[in-house]
Order: structure tokens, then sequence, then C-alpha cells
């Protein structure tokens, strides 16, 4: 009775959240997502599953085999996070915030990943405006500094 009620409340989180949250087979198949993965991505479960999640990172990164190094690392550390662009379904890029985690699998499992994206756009934008004006203000204080 606990795990029934423990498992639909997995299953309720999981559909509530703004997150991207699917799991990934061990070689990075979608095998399932989130309605996060599907607002934040653009691709509806039946066509998100089974496509490999490189699918979310650009083409020299796939190249560089960037979306396999992150597997690697989450397998190999327990878990991975990093921040990033990624694709959506329609081409548009948005900043994400991936967090990677290895399931050990049981005797007779599979190894498998769940991975957990956040979009943090307005955050990376605030941070990088942030940036500039410190930029700005360093320039004029060495202006002044110089005139004086």
């Amino acid at each position: 009775m606990k795990s029934d009620i423990h498992a639909r409340l997995g299953v309720a989180v999981s559909e509530t959240s703004l997150c991207a949250i699917y799991l990934l087979s061990s070689s990075g198949e979608v095998l399932s997502w989130n309605r996060g993965g599907r607002n934040m991505k653009g691709w509806d479960r039946p066509e998100i599953t089974g496509l490999h999640f490189s699918v979310f990172y650009d083409d020299s990164e796939r190249t560089r085999g960037v979306p396999e190094e992150n597997l690697a690392a989450a397998r190999d550390c327990g878990q991975y996070s990093a921040e990033g662009w990624r694709l959506r379904r329609d081409g548009s890029v948005f900043r994400a915030f991936v967090e990677i985690e290895f399931l050990h699998p049981a005797e007779g499992e599979q190894a498998a990943f769940i991975k957990i994206v956040r979009d943090v756009s307005r955050q990376y934008e605030e941070r990088m405006a942030l940036s500039i004006a410190q930029r700005v203000i360093i320039r004029r204080e060495a202006e002044l500094s110089d005139a004086s």
C-alpha cells in the first residue's frame, strides 16, 4: 500500500514539474519523459521515445561526443551536472542546467539514467547583463581615475 502511494506521488510530481524529467537507456535513448519535457523541448512522448538524447545537442557537440561524455561522467561518478545551450524540436535554443544521475541496475536489470533539465535562460541573461554592467563600471572608474 505504502509503495503504491509513493509510486503515484512520484508520477504526480514528475508530471506537474516545470522541469524536463526523463529516463534514458544505458546507451542514451529516451525511454519516457514528463509533461515538462514536452513543454520545454517540443516533442510529444511518442515522438521522442526511442530517439537518442543527443538530438538536444548541436552538431558540433555531437561531433565532439559531448552527449556520450556526459553519460560516461554520470556512469563513472554516479551523477553529472552542467549548464549549456540545448535545442528544442523547432531548432530554437535555450540555456539549460542539466543533471544526469546513473541508476545502478539491480541484478537482471539494465542500467539507466534519469535526466532533469531546467530552463535557466532568464538567469543566464541576467548574469550576462550584470557582467556587462560590471565591465562598464570598471572601465568608467578607470577613465575617471585617468582624468584626475
